[in-house]
C-alpha cells in the first residue's frame, strides 16, 4: 500500500460536509416541512451536482482502495517509519553514503517544502559527528494546525557508510490527523531523494 500526497482524506471529509449541510437546508427552508415529529418530511436536494458530491463519498474509498492507496479517517493523529509497516511509503530509508552528505541534503529538503503554501520551519538541527547520528526537527502548518516532524539519521550498524533514514510526524492537537502525518513523511523522502539525486 501506497500514500498519496493528495489529500483524500480531507476532500473526502469537505464533500461529507458540504452533503449534510445540503440536505439539512434543503430540509429546513421547504415550506411543506412537517413540524410533528411523528410526520417528518424528508426530502433530497434536486441538483445533479449534489448527487455526484454523494456518490463521491463511497467512490473516493472504494477507488483508492483499488488502487492501493491509503484511505484513513480514523482516531489517529501521528506517523512513523518502521520496517515492517504494511505501507511502504512508511518504511526507513538506508542510503550507502557518508551520514553528513545525508544529513546535508535532509536539511536542505526540508527546507524545500510547503504545506498549502505554507513553508515547513526549522525549529531544531544537530549533527553530531562522534555518534555519526544527525537529527532535525521541523513545523509544518497545515491549515491553522502546527504538525511537527522529526528527522533521524543514524548508522545501522553496518558497514560505516550504512545509514538509515527514519521519520516521525505527529500533530499537536486533535485525535485525527486525516492522513496529514503520512503524507508529511512521503513529502520529505521525495524532497530528500531529489536533493541525494543533485549531488552526484
Amino acid at each position: 500500500m501506497k500514500i498519496s500526497l493528495i489529500p483524500w482524506e480531507i476532500i473526502w471529509f469537505i464533500n461529507l460536509i458540504v452533503v449534510v449541510l445540503w440536505i439539512s437546508a434543503v430540509n429546513l427552508r421547504h415550506p411543506n416541512r412537517q413540524k410533528h415529529h411523528r410526520r417528518v418530511l424528508f426530502l433530497l436536494p434536486e441538483k445533479t451536482i449534489f448527487y455526484i458530491l454523494f456518490s463521491m463519498i463511497f467512490i473516493v474509498p472504494l477507488a483508492l482502495n483499488v488502487l492501493n492507496i491509503q484511505f484513513d479517517v480514523g482516531a489517529q493523529n501521528d506517523a512513523a517509519t518502521t520496517f515492517d509497516n504494511p505501507i511502504e511509503d512508511l518504511r526507513p530509508r538506508r542510503y550507502d553514503l557518508p551520514p553528513r552528505e545525508i544529513y546535508d541534503a535532509a536539511l536542505k529538503a526540508v527546507q524545500s517544502q510547503k504545506t498549502y503554501g505554507q513553508r515547513w520551519t526549522i525549529t531544531f538541527a544537530d549533527y553530531l559527528p562522534e555518534d555519526r547520528v544527525g537529527r532535525i526537527v521541523a513545523e509544518v502548518p497545515v491549515l491553522g494546525f502546527v504538525d511537527e516532524i522529526a528527522i533521524t539519521i543514524q548508522p545501522t550498524g553496518g558497514q560505516a557508510t550504512d545509514y538509515r533514514v527514519d521519520v516521525y510526524s505527529a500533530s499537536r492537537v486533535g485525535e485525527a490527523d486525516f492522513g496529514e502525518n503520512g503524507r508529511h513523511i512521503v513529502q520529505f523522502f521525495r524532497a530528500l531523494e531529489k536533493e541525494l539525486a543533485n549531488r552526484k
